[in-house]
């Protein structure tokens, strides 16, 4: 069940006192030097973003981050141990298609959303409905080349 909505920090706006929401996001991406982008790069754009438009003044998030090594086994086992002790709210990545099909599956049935620049198989497209119901994807497909 996510948690987004619940309330959590309370902050002070012309006189009323707001809460803010929290947000539990998790990226999964490679931790290696070589895939471009990389878990390393892609936290330094997050921590960019989150400083430029000052997130933290109307949010509460709450960053998990796994490094998916583009594994079809690793990438699922590490999205259902994170469910165990807290319900992301978005997920970010994995891009591999191999690592990404079992991890929107799992996700598909938690209603959770799923955003990759990965899933560029066709099948994606083809089992929108029945198994990747929550994944939106952005970039080419291998059907639009």
């Amino acid at each position: 069940m996510s948690n987004l909505g619940r309330q959590g920090q309370i902050i002070r706006s012309s006189g009323t006192f707001l809460r803010k929401p929290n947000v539990t996001i998790l990226m999964m991406f490679p931790d290696i030097d070589d895939f471009i982008p990389n878990l390393k790069s892609l936290l330094i754009v997050y921590e960019y973003i989150v400083h430029r438009y000052q997130i933290s003044n109307w949010l509460n998030i709450n960053l998990q981050v796994k490094d998916s090594k583009c594994s079809i086994s690793l990438a699922p086992h590490q999205l259902v141990t994170t469910m165990l002790s807290t319900i992301p709210d978005v997920v970010f990545g994995p891009f591999c298609d191999l690592a990404v099909a079992p991890v929107a599956r799992l996700l598909h049935f938690q209603n959770i959303p799923l955003i990759t620049m990965g899933a560029v198989s066709n099948e994606f497209t083809l089992q929108r409905q029945t198994m990747y119901s929550t994944l939106f994807r952005f970039g080419y497909r291998t059907d639009e080349l």
